[in-house]
């Protein structure tokens, strides 16, 4: 994890925008401007995290996110959230990018498993392009589908949320706790 997240803000942006060029996204100039301001607000928020993954120096992969407060759902969305995500923190998955010359060695997998690692949060939420090969990647890693988030600007979302590791729920959206606490 970088010491320092606005020091990585510009090589994260490179990034960026080579994995988001890519369809189904074909983001531009414009779009990778956004997520370095919110890239830069939300690594002031309690709860960020960003890890980061690197081959010889250069970065390959990254994924940041931040904790969320009780209630807290993401915009646009056609449901209400879970129990789970109502009375309890949750974290928020921002980005999740992996070179595509990296991809297929996973390294996307060891990001999530990293930034989920020792999160205090019983739960994870994203969204996803539908379209976008991640969507498929989630879903065999275990996240679920909850909603769907239709906001201006951008594609319809799907919404997920995965328990994080070391949490058992009985029944759904009550947690019993971690194990190592």
């Amino acid at each position: 994890m970088p010491s320092d997240p606005a020091a990585v803000a510009p090589e994260l942006a490179r990034l960026y925008a080579r994995v988001f060029a890519e369809p189904p996204y074909r983001e531009g100039p414009e779009q990778v401007q956004e997520f370095l301001t919110y890239y830069t607000e939300d690594s002031a928020k309690p709860g960020f995290a960003v890890v980061t993954a690197r081959e010889d120096g250069t970065l390959v992969g990254f994924t940041y996110g931040t904790a969320q407060a009780p209630g807290k759902w993401w915009p646009g969305c056609d449901k209400p959230p879970p129990p789970a995500i109502m009375d309890g923190p949750s974290f928020a998955v921002y980005e999740w990018a992996v070179d595509k010359r990296y991809r297929g060695r996973g390294i996307g997998r060891e990001l999530m498993a990293r930034i989920l690692a020792h999160r205090p949060e019983q739960w994870a939420t994203l969204t996803v392009n539908p379209a976008a090969d991640a969507y498929r990647i989630y879903l065999r890693a275990g996240w679920r589908r909850v909603s769907m988030s239709y906001r201006d600007n951008t594609p319809p979302m799907v919404v997920l949320i995965r328990q994080i590791a070391g949490w058992s729920a009985i029944p759904w959206g009550v947690a019993r706790g971690r194990g190592d606490r």
